[in-house]
């Protein structure tokens, strides 16, 4: 009964966003029409592209938001482990419970209409998409959250939150709230090494800032894209953008960094979140300890 009412409820969605979005397309083409005509005539219609342009972004929101579903409707089904097929569901790794919240497939073409890499609210990606540019929950706590970051090449960091670690704190600032953030030469901020090789060197700078139309992100050694580990959108150096790396050029770079290595389309990066707040002030019987879950423990 319940999953008839959850269907009902979402084919109302489904057809509320369908006329919107035949309304949106009437509208672009119209527009598109008289930009045309105009422009054939004079060199005045830079006002109405950006009109278009704007649209076509409403056009592209209601698109993804008519193939994904509600927040109450994340398919839970995928087994555990299974995040590296995109799965937008819980996984099950290195003694704890994940949930996957970001990711992006390799060898993709980067979305057209993206203009921040952590642009999603959580629980409104499409599970099937090839990518999700979301952020974490509102409800995680700081210093009680973890995340795990796989790449395409099988590396896997594990890293914990910490208020009071400066380089830490500005990544909760952007993964959490989406806030525009640059902590240069800060506390260094260690991940676990779960897979792969240690980072080449010390992560102790975080930027989350727009570079050539994307609002990107980098976790690494210094100003530049050198020895980082997440980077993700476009390349970054200091306050503008570096001619040593190509230009226009978006993607995700590999977790270990020996060199400079910038974002590509070719390779692949998922993020994971922990909550531990559901073991606090649980006592499990005797012999028995607190396995904390996503909004649930269990005693084992």
């Amino acid at each position: 009964m319940t999953g008839t009412k959850d269907m009902t409820r979402y084919t109302r969605h489904l057809t509320r966003y369908m006329r919107h979005l035949c309304c949106f397309v009437a509208i672009v083409v119209t527009l598109k029409m008289v930009t045309i005509c105009n422009c054939q005539k004079q060199n005045c219609c830079e006002n109405l592209k950006l009109q278009i342009a704007s649209l076509e972004k409403k056009l592209y929101k209601l698109e993804t938001k008519l193939t994904s579903p509600m927040s109450d409707h994340i398919d839970q089904s995928c087994k555990a482990d299974s995040f590296k097929k995109g799965c937008y569901r819980i996984a099950k790794y290195d003694g704890a419970t994940w949930q996957l919240f970001w990711w992006y497939k390799p060898n993709r073409s980067w979305p057209k209409y993206v203009s921040d890499v952590l642009q999603d609210e959580y629980g409104m990606c499409n599970s099937k998409a090839s990518y999700c540019f979301g952020r974490l929950p509102s409800h995680l706590k700081e210093n009680k959250a973890e995340i795990m970051t796989v790449d395409s090449a099988g590396t896997i960091y594990r890293w914990k939150f910490n208020s009071r670690n400066s380089v830490s704190h500005a990544a909760w600032e952007a993964f959490h709230g989406g806030l525009a953030v640059e902590q240069i030469r800060g506390d260094p901020w260690v991940p676990k090494v779960i897979q792969g090789k240690r980072p080449k060197d010390q992560q102790v700078s975080f930027l989350y800032r727009m570079v050539n139309g994307v609002k990107s992100l980098l976790l690494g050694s210094g100003y530049c894209d050198c020895m980082s580990t997440i980077s993700i959108g476009h390349a970054m150096c200091r306050n503008v953008f570096n001619q040593q790396y190509k230009d226009n050029v978006f993607g995700v770079d590999l977790l270990y960094d020996k060199a400079c290595q910038t974002p590509h389309e070719k390779q692949g990066l998922y993020i994971l979140f922990r909550d531990d707040d559901d073991c606090i002030g649980v006592k499990c019987p005797k012999g028995t300890k607190c396995q904390d879950g996503i909004e649930s423990y269990q005693c084992v």
